[in-house]
């Protein structure tokens, strides 16, 4: 799925924003909570403090009414559940209700009984917390409280605190910072957005729309962007390749022009050469014929043998004009590409070669089917094969055609048993006008590989040769599947 960088910068953006919100509300809450709590515990410590105060006082007097009275109204107090003295055995002695008196603490708090044990062996004072209630336990010390103990722990002093208020007030306190910093963070947010927007994504968003423009082929696309930073080292960057590009645009058109200058030029010049060239030539062949048929009784041998001689140099001059008008024709002039069947192909090919009976075309297996120019890869096959049949000097020969599915490509190969060709020449006969026997004996024009060399890498493929003399040659080449 495609996203703008827009989108992304916002959404990594709003994830560390919402990480930091989550990471802030925690803390305020722990901190609420730990603050509230330990007012409490304060609280809770006081009170515990004024009943033992006031439980030293009493106890001297044997005032177990009033001491009863002071916890009672103690409880009144809102928060205040339960307030309770108990002697160093756990048994209330004073509690705000009567109907625990001589009760044991555990009785009503089963979980404290090894925390009661704890606090009167220890002298430490515990709390516990539950879902709605805390309950604080306070030793009572003798040297503390009525000194004629010593240090003795006497009792524990029990503070039982309702904590629905507490977490109500808990509750409306976060909520309260929950929003004052959800506000800040808002606020933060759309400045960082805007300074963000301003400082990174408006600049990208001015080079993706010039490298648009650009891609269309508007070459006066500058981005105007003046910031003493990375984005601005960038942007003159980019604006000094645009003027370079502009540049070679112009040495490009300037180019193009005179390689269109030149192709009209070739096209010219096949026009001469196919006319005025040839026309020449149609009269010296047509005059030869005359003289041949017309004082054929004056003639000698030697008179004839010239003429035919004339005659046939005429012929291989007509035919080298017709290969190098074919040789410039290849990548200039396409034909319209087409599926091609080369097992079709193939067969035209051999019937118009005809190769003698002491010749034989072996097909190893079924040829594929390739997209490309029908003309040129029948040029091709036509004169590798008729090569191949021209210089065979075996009484029984055979030319075997064979191919490889290479992946993007199909390797052909054609192999004959004839007289083989010299490594130092693999590269000398791809060229123009290069041949390595007499063309009087062979005939040819010195083009015919030439050419085929120029179809198949305008093609896309390659062509070579493994061959020694004596042990025939092998010519191998390569075509996309599809051109």
């Amino acid at each position: 799925m495609k996203s703008s960088i827009r989108a992304k910068i916002v959404f990594f953006f709003s994830i560390n924003v919402l990480f930091f919100l989550l990471v802030k509300l925690g803390v305020d809450f722990y901190y609420i909570k730990n603050n509230i709590y330990k007012q409490m515990e304060s609280r809770a410590n006081a009170i515990a403090d004024e009943i033992g105060y006031a439980f030293e006082v009493l106890s001297r007097y044997e005032d177990n009414f009033s001491l009863r009275r002071i916890v009672e109204q103690t409880a009144t107090i809102p928060g205040i559940k339960e307030v309770g003295v108990t002697n160093r055995h756990g048994h209330y002695i004073i509690h705000n209700q009567r109907d625990k008196i001589g009760k044991k603490i555990e009785d009503y708090f089963p979980s404290v009984k090894s925390i009661v044990v704890q606090v009167i062996e220890k002298g430490e004072r515990q709390v516990k917390y539950t879902d709605n209630e805390f309950l604080m336990i306070q030793p009572l010390r003798g040297e503390k409280y009525l000194p004629q103990y010593r240090s003795d722990i006497i009792g524990v002093i029990t503070v039982l605190i309702d904590l629905t208020q507490v977490n109500k007030k808990l509750q409306k306190d976060f909520l309260i910072s929950a929003g004052i910093t959800i506000i800040f963070v808002l606020f933060l947010t759309l400045i960082m957005v805007f300074i963000l927007n301003h400082v990174i994504i408006k600049p990208i968003c001015l080079f993706k729309s010039a490298t648009k423009r650009l891609s269309k082929g508007i070459w006066d696309t500058k981005v105007e962007l003046k910031t003493h930073d990375e984005l601005g080292e960038l942007a003159e960057s980019f604006n000094s390749m645009i003027n370079k590009l502009q540049e070679h645009e112009k040495k490009l058109q300037a180019q193009k022009k005179k390689l269109e200058e030149v192709n009209q030029e070739l096209k010219d010049f096949a026009y001469i050469v196919s006319h005025d060239l040839k026309a020449p030539l149609r009269g010296i062949s047509q005059l030869s014929d005359w003289i041949v048929e017309d004082y054929k009784d004056i003639l000698d041998d030697e008179g004839k043998k010239k003429l035919t001689l004339l005659i046939s140099r005429v012929q291989r001059m007509h035919n080298l004009i017709d290969g190098i008008l074919q040789y410039s024709r290849v990548g200039r002039i396409r034909e319209k590409e087409k599926e091609i069947d080369l097992n079709i192909l193939l067969q035209e090919v051999i019937e118009l070669l005809s190769p003698p009976d002491n010749i034989k075309i072996i097909i190893k297996k079924p040829l594929p089917s390739i997209k490309g120019e029908e003309g040129r890869i029948k040029q091709v096959f036509q004169n590798l094969i008729d090569n191949a049949i021209k210089f065979m000097d075996k009484e029984n020969g055979e030319i075997k055609i064979n191919w490889l599915d290479e992946g993007n490509y199909f390797r052909f190969s054609i192999e004959d048993n004839g007289p083989g060709i010299d490594k130092k020449y693999h590269e000398k006969i791809f060229q123009i006008f290069q041949t390595l026997v007499s063309i009087d004996k062979y005939g040819g024009t010195g083009i015919g590989l030439t050419l085929v060399k120029k179809i198949i890498t305008t093609a896309g493929g390659k062509i070579w040769l493994d061959s020694q003399p004596g042990k025939g040659t092998t010519f191998f080449f390569t075509l996309p599947k599809n051109n």
